[in-house]
């Protein structure tokens, strides 16, 4: 953190970083859209005062950015990257054959022989129910809390055992013992709370998640980063009450745990 205080122009990065969240967002209001506006303008003029030589016209393209936002939703559903990335492999592709003559014909029977190869995974249509393997154990070995949790939750049953796993993917998306999600926001200031998930259980042929929470002590600007602290709640969640369905990133420094959110988290209006 001694090293972020000394670089000279970390508040653009901040300010940068502010107008990704708003443009990022998968729902932004339209309160913010002024808000947006004014920062971008800000660090436009910040940028081009310090950086004169790397200031190009996609730099000024950001200056549309509040009012297409504000015509056509959020243009995080509107970016090429998807695209991009397709072509990526193309590129590869061309530029490995050595082929000069019928260029088109070569990539394209590449490209289908790559997906023949990847249909041919057993998996390769299984969205949800692919799992590690399973391991019993008795309910009475958990922790308090834990068992607390589990009589509160309404599928839980009094067999004397329970069956669970180190990961598994549901609806395309992988959870695995370890990763830290959001899954509530708090108050008017939507404050993002966070779970790490302890165990993956199967329960009535239901998958549920044994989450231990964590109390988010305070927003810290010059890292971007949520700082959380352990506590001793534990509550059972569905696959469906997570508010985000990518593990959030989380460090361990100068004993303290920091949590980065990609972008700001709101509720639908």
């Amino acid at each position: 953190m001694d090293i972020v205080n000394r670089i000279p122009y970390w508040f653009l990065y901040e300010l940068l970083r502010q107008i990704w969240d708003i443009l990022y967002s998968d729902y932004p209001r339209k309160s913010w859209l002024s808000t947006l506006e004014d920062l971008i303008q800000e660090f436009l003029q910040l940028f081009q005062t310090i950086f004169p030589e790397q200031f190009i016209p996609k730099c000024h393209f950001l200056l549309h950015a509040a009012r297409n936002t504000a015509k056509y939703g959020p243009l995080k559903r509107q970016m090429n990257l998807r695209y991009e990335s397709k072509h990526h492999l193309l590129k590869k592709i061309a530029n490995r054959c050595n082929n000069y003559i019928n260029l088109p014909c070569t990539i394209s029977k590449r490209v289908q022989l790559r997906q023949c190869y990847e249909l041919m995974e057993e998996n390769i249509f299984k969205c949800s129910g692919i799992s590690g393997k399973f391991h019993s154990r008795r309910k009475i070995s958990f922790r308090k809390e834990i068992q607390n949790a589990l009589r509160d939750d309404y599928l839980f049953d009094y067999d004397e055992l329970t069956e669970y796993v180190k990961w598994v993917v549901l609806n395309n998306i992988k959870y695995k013992i370890g990763d830290v999600f959001v899954f509530y926001l708090l108050g008017g200031e939507e404050i993002p709370l966070f779970g790490e998930i302890k165990y993956i259980i199967n329960n009535k042929k239901a998958w549920r998640f044994i989450v231990h929470c964590y109390e988010t002590i305070s927003f810290r600007e010059n890292l971007h980063c949520y700082e959380i602290s352990p506590s001793n709640a534990y509550v059972v969640l569905g696959e469906n009450e997570f508010l985000t369905h990518k593990a959030e990133d989380c460090y361990f420094l100068n004993n303290s745990y920091f949590v980065r959110v990609p972008y700001r988290l709101t509720h639908v209006e």
